[in-house]
């Protein structure tokens, strides 16, 4: 970790590899517990909570809350938060570890992208607002209504907080609320289920850390060549 308290892709030999922390695979293992509970009845249970509370208050402040977190609180912060370590690298702080940072985020970002659009089309789960909810139609055709599994914005969210969590660890806190917030929010407004936003979590994760590591390979191979 450099003097500034960042963390990037070129230390990842200094301890910044996720896997090598016993807490990392606790917290994937909790967010795998936390899927199968949904399994086992919980997403059923707390959709139709959720439903009652809709049917009894429609349209009230927490769901159009949770509306304006599901529409505008994943890609337009996660453009942000790239925008602002862009600037700071290129105007603030000319630095090319900042650079790497950049780098960190969208292709985090873009890879979770595809694996998450890729599993909504092979699993095809209905999204719990639907006739059908929690049902699966496995290689189904693409359907918004037919695409709660997983939890695309949770899964966004996760892997920009990731990238954050070692680029500007003192603020890992307000990373680890604004993953939580994020699917709670997906879960209020009848988009996921509870498995749906904890798979989420754990596919933005992963694919931050593996865009880490390939990153660092690349980086090694690069300079091996040069």
């Amino acid at each position: 970790m450099n003097a500034s308290g960042e963390c990037g892709v070129q230390n990842a030999k200094s301890g910044c590899l996720a896997w090598r922390s016993p807490g990392f695979w606790a917290l994937l293992a909790a967010l795998a517990i936390l899927a199968m509970a949904g399994y086992c009845g919980a997403d059923l249970f707390l959709a139709a909570q959720v439903r009652q509370w809709t049917d009894a208050y429609p349209q009230s402040g927490w769901w159009l809350v949770a509306h304006w977190i599901g529409k505008s609180g994943t890609l337009a912060i996660c453009a942000l938060i790239t925008l602002f370590l862009w600037v700071r690298a290129g105007w603030f702080h000319p630095n090319l570890q900042l650079w790497r940072n950049c780098l960190w985020v969208l292709a985090a970002e873009s890879v979770n992208g595809l694996a998450g659009f890729t599993l909504k089309l092979v699993v095809g789960r209905w999204r719990p607002n639907q006739p059908l909810g929690g049902t699966f139609e496995f290689l189904q055709r693409y359907n918004p209504k037919c695409q709660s599994f997983p939890s695309g914005h949770t899964a966004d969210v996760a892997a920009v907080a990731t990238v954050l969590w070692f680029v500007y660890p003192r603020l890992r806190p307000l990373y680890v609320a604004w993953v939580v917030v994020m699917a709670a929010a997906r879960i209020g407004e009848m988009k996921h289920f509870l498995s749906d936003t904890a798979v989420g979590a754990m596919l933005g994760i992963v694919c931050a850390c593996v865009v880490q590591r390939f990153l660092g390979w690349l980086e090694a191979q690069i300079r091996r060549v040069a």
